[in-house]
C-alpha cells in the first residue's frame, strides 16, 4: 500500500529543478569552480555594457530613427535580464556564505536554471567516489524558488520578443509608421502575459522536496569530503494549476513561434511587391535589418523555445531531453550578449559609430545634418 502510495506521486513528479546543475565534478578542479562562478557576472556585464551602448547609439543614429524606438526597449529589456541573473547569482551566493563555516557547503554562484525530466535515471547522474562531487546552489528553498520564477519571467519573454520585432518591421513597411503607444502596449502584454505564467509555478512547486532526496540523489553523498548537497525543486504535473501553466507556456512559445514566421512571411511578400520602388541606399538598408532579426531569433528559439517545446511534447527520448537543461541553463546567459553584438556588428551605422565612441569621436545628429547639407550643396562640412 505506502509502495503504491510513493509510485503514484513519483509518477505525478514533471520535474526536478535545479540552479547550476554540475554533475561528477572532480574534486581537482577549483579552479574550473571559480571560472563558472565568475563567468555569469563578466558575460553579463560585458552584455549590460554592450547593450547601453546601443541604447545611446540609437538615440544618435539619424538614419535608424524609424526603427530606434524598437532596439531601445529590445536592448533595455536585455540590460534588465542581465542584471537580473546577476542579482540572483549574488543573492544566492550571500546566502551560501552564512552557512559556509558550519556546513562546508559548496560555493558555486554561476545562476543558471536546469530542468531535469522526471523520465531520466537521476541516480546514473552522481558518481558514489570520493573523488567527485555535485555542484550546485545550496541556498534556501524559497531563495531557489523565486530564483526559477524570475528566470522564468525573463526567459520566456526575451524568447518571444522576435515575434514583436516582426510585427513592428511588418507595420513599419506597410504604413511607414507605428506609435510608441503600440509599442509600448505590445511588450506590456508579453511581460504580464509570463509574469502571470510564472506566478503558477509558485502552487505547483513541491512544498517539501526533501522527501524525494532519496529518489533524486540515490543516497550517494556530495563527494570530495562535502556534507551538503545542492538544492532542488520539484515540480509536480498532478497539482490543478499544472495544466494552466503548461498550457500557457505552449501556448506562448507556439505562438511566438508563428507570429515570426507569419508577420515574416509577410513582410516578404510586401517587400517583393515594392522592391522596384525602393532606392538602392533602402534595399542594402532592408537587407542589413532582415540580417539583424534573423540573427537575433535564432539564440531564443534554439535555447528556449524548441527546448521548451520538445520537453513538454513528451515525444523524444531522454538522451534527447538532456539538451533542455544545457540549452536553458546557456541560453538566458549568452542571449543579451548575442543581441547586442548582432545589433552593433551587423548595422553598419551603429559600427561606425560604436568604434568612432571608442576612439571618443562620435558624430551627433547635429553633426550628421551640417554634413548632409554641406554634401548637397557641394561644400564640405565644418
Amino acid at each position: 500500500m505506502i509502495s503504491h502510495r510513493i509510485e503514484n506521486i513519483l509518477s505525478n513528479i514533471k520535474a526536478v529543478a535545479m540552479l547550476q546543475p554540475t554533475f561528477n565534478l572532480p574534486c581537482s578542479v577549483d579552479s574550473l569552480d571559480w571560472f563558472y562562478a565568475v563567468s555569469n557576472d563578466i558575460i553579463g556585464a560585458i552584455a549590460i555594457f554592450l547593450s547601453s551602448v546601443v541604447v545611446y547609439l540609437s538615440r544618435q543614429t539619424h538614419e535608424m530613427k524609424v526603427y530606434a524606438k524598437l532596439i531601445i526597449l529590445t536592448s533595455c529589456f536585455t540590460i534588465l535580464l542581465s542584471l537580473t541573473r546577476i542579482f540572483i547569482a549574488q543573492v544566492s551566493q550571500l546566502h551560501e556564505k552564512k552557512h559556509l563555516e558550519s556546513n562546508h557547503y559548496d560555493i558555486n554562484r554561476n545562476v543558471s536554471l536546469g530542468i531535469l525530466p522526471r523520465k531520466v535515471d537521476f541516480s546514473g547522474l552522481f558518481l558514489p567516489q570520493n573523488s567527485f562531487r555535485t555542484a550546485g546552489n545550496s541556498a534556501s528553498n524559497h531563495v531557489q524558488e523565486i530564483a526559477i520564477v524570475l528566470s522564468f519571467v525573463f526567459s520566456f519573454t526575451q524568447s518571444m520578443i522576435p515575434a514583436i520585432q516582426f510585427f513592428y518591421r511588418y507595420r513599419i513597411m506597410k504604413e511607414s509608421f507605428v506609435s510608441q503607444r503600440t509599442l509600448w502596449f505590445a511588450f506590456g502584454v508579453l511581460f504580464s502575459y509570463n509574469f502571470i505564467d510564472a506566478i503558477t509555478f509558485i502552487i505547483i512547486f513541491e512544498d517539501n522536496p526533501q522527501r524525494f532526496e532519496k529518489m533524486v540523489f540515490s543516497n550517494i553523498d556530495a563527494g570530495c569530503g562535502e556534507i551538503g548537497r545542492p538544492t532542488f525543486t520539484v515540480i509536480v504535473s498532478a497539482k490543478p494549476l499544472s495544466f494552466w501553466h503548461n498550457a500557457m507556456s505552449n501556448l506562448g512559445m507556439l505562438g511566438s513561434f508563428v507570429g515570426v514566421l507569419y508577420y515574416g512571411l509577410k513582410t516578404w511578400i510586401l517587400y517583393n511587391q515594392s522592391a522596384a520602388n525602393i532606392m538602392h541606399r533602402r534595399r542594402r538598408l532592408n537587407r542589413q535589418l532582415t540580417y539583424m532579426l534573423i540573427l537575433q531569433t535564432a539564440p531564443p528559439m534554439l535555447f528556449t523555445v524548441v527546448p521548451v517545446l520538445m520537453f513538454n511534447s513528451h515525444l523524444f527520448s531522454n538522451q534527447i531531453l538532456e539538451y533542455t537543461t544545457l540549452a536553458l541553463a546557456l541560453g538566458p546567459t549568452f542571449t543579451p550578449l548575442f543581441d547586442a553584438f548582432t545589433v552593433i556588428f551587423i548595422l553598419p551605422s551603429f559600427r561606425r559609430r560604436f568604434f568612432g565612441l571608442l576612439r571618443c569621436k562620435v558624430p551627433t545628429l547635429s553633426t550628421i545634418s551640417v554634413v548632409s547639407t554641406s554634401a548637397k550643396q557641394g561644400k564640405p562640412g565644418r
